[in-house]
């Protein structure tokens, strides 16, 4: 589970003291409200950025009071020189934390590794680092052909900067987007040149399959955890299995974007909602019969506060303040689909 904020609070600003000290960088302390991604666009940085020179592993889980780095060292041009290896991935990895710490960067992870999809990495998996290089100290902006992506339902910014052969940083700074995870289906894309060091793969990612199939390892045998936590709860089966097949393919051992876990794909900050004030208890989004029983108490959250299970399956995915305050929006909307669409299938 997540360091308790107690403990993280001063090993964090220890950290970042003593690289204060070392490098003259410049810091920032961390006001209540604040994201790392705010942070990035206020001082013209990077999210990778600042999770490499304060040696963050989640970018969701900063704390009101800590002491963040916010500028390259002075004595450093960038991340160190490093060969090829490989690296296992542990619980709230995320690829582009992965890419940061080792210099290198998504596409060149995705390609080395044959991913289909950047999002949809394991806790357990071994990856093949890309070869690292030292980050330029000078950049020359040359002019690339015009191109534009529109936002698809289930695309993400790391999904569409790997087709492109771009970074996602680059993307977020070419279109304004000051959070790299709310980009809105419809939305029009503008793609910069593809980065000369990490070519574009040869074909996109492949989306997850719209029909539930039988998951490898025996995981079919599921099916009796999503019966009991469904009925504990009093929510419609076939909807908790279709969300978790949306979010994980039922693989209760992924860890996605954004510190996301288990097989219903829970956010840090959704865990604590559920350990704090929904269960009362510490809980493993990982173990596969605890995953489901939040992610089924989640549902029920939602949908005691929503006026239809459209509106609740929307804030899954948009969050229960969007919808209460702005209605379902494109992307909320795209994902009900989605899962009515995994519904139907299964009927």
């Amino acid at each position: 589970m997540y360091p308790h904020p107690q403990i993280w609070r001063p090993l964090a600003l220890l950290s970042a003291l003593v690289a204060a000290t070392l490098f003259a960088t410049a810091t920032i302390t961390v006001a209540p409200g604040d994201t790392l991604s705010e942070i990035a666009e206020r001082h013209d940085v990077t999210v990778a950025q600042l999770l490499d020179w304060n040696d963050l592993g989640d970018p969701d889980r900063i704390v009101a009071g800590a002491t963040l780095i916010v500028s390259a060292p002075a004595s450093g041009g960038g991340p160190a020189v490093a060969g090829s290896g490989t690296h296992v991935v542990t619980a709230g990895d995320t690829l582009s934390a992965i890419a940061a710490r080792f210099g290198t960067s998504i596409a060149g992870l995705i390609a080395a590794n044959s991913l289909a999809d950047p999002d949809r990495i394991y806790v357990g998996q071994t990856l093949r680092l890309a070869g690292t290089q030292a980050a330029a100290t000078t950049t020359t902006t040359t002019a690339a052909p015009a191109r534009t992506h529109t936002v698809a339902p289930g695309d993400t910014l790391s999904t569409i900067a790997a087709k492109y052969g771009v970074k996602t940083g680059a993307l977020a700074a070419d279109n304004d987007i000051a959070d790299p995870d709310r980009i809105v289906i419809g939305m029009v894309l503008t793609i910069g040149a593809p980065s000369p060091s990490t070519p574009a793969p040869a074909s996109p990612p492949r989306p997850a399959p719209a029909t539930p199939v039988t998951p490898p390892g025996g995981q079919v045998l599921l099916a009796p955890i999503f019966a009991r936590w469904a009925e504990v709860y009093d929510v419609p089966q076939d909807l908790l299995e279709a969300i978790a097949w949306a979010e994980s393919g039922w693989n209760p051992n992924m860890a996605g974007s954004g510190g996301r876990l288990g097989i219903m794909q829970l956010s840090p900050s959704t865990v604590d909602l559920i350990e704090g004030g929904l269960l009362g208890r510490s809980m493993d989004p990982l173990d596969a019969d605890n995953g489901v029983q939040m992610g089924a108490r989640f549902v029920r959250y939602l949908l005691d506060r929503t006026s239809s299970e459209r509106e609740a399956v929307a804030a899954w995915r948009q969050g229960l303040t969007g919808v209460l305050t702005d209605g379902v929006n494109a992307n909320g909307a795209g994902y009900v689909d989605t899962v009515e669409d995994i519904r139907r299938q299964r009927r």
